[in-house]
């Protein structure tokens, strides 16, 4: 049974981590020093899936700048394409937008850009390496 935990707080995010552990610095080889940056960490507000006890997707909400950016969406893989991704995602925008945002942005590696087009997230940058991996920015505004 699927149920899903927000969390905030250096002392909730093991499981977070794990996810995160798996499925960018040993699937995609990002760099420990690119991919667990303590204070974001800390400030962000996190998204949990859990099958029972078993943490099986993750993703967050960044502050920056008084902007909100989705960040670090991650399904581990024996979970993939169960739907998870989208849960996620949705639940991500849908908490942003309770929280006041406008416009939510995110950085969106190259080859998901049509996952994210979706939601309604639109690219407004050329395509940039960051940590090896090819991303574009995308950016998702409220309709008034």
């Amino acid at each position: 049974m699927l149920r899903q935990q927000w969390v905030k707080g250096a002392g909730k995010l093991a499981d977070v981590h794990e996810i995160r552990q798996v499925v960018f610095m040993d699937e995609q080889k990002v760099p420990f020093e690119e991919e667990m940056i303590p204070w974001e960490d800390e400030i962000s507000l996190h998204l949990i899936v859990y099958d029972g006890d078993i943490p099986a997707a993750t993703g967050r909400i960044f502050m920056k700048d008084d902007k909100f950016v989705l960040q670090r969406i991650a399904v581990m893989k024996d979970y993939r394409g169960r739907g998870l991704g989208k849960l996620i995602t949705k639940e991500l925008i849908k908490k942003c937008l309770e929280m006041g945002a406008n416009e939510i942005t995110l950085s969106s590696q190259s080859h998901a850009i049509t996952f994210y087009e979706q939601f309604g997230f639109v690219g407004y940058t050329d395509e940039y390496m960051d940590a090896g991996i090819p991303h574009v920015s995308m950016r998702y505004t409220k309709i008034k």
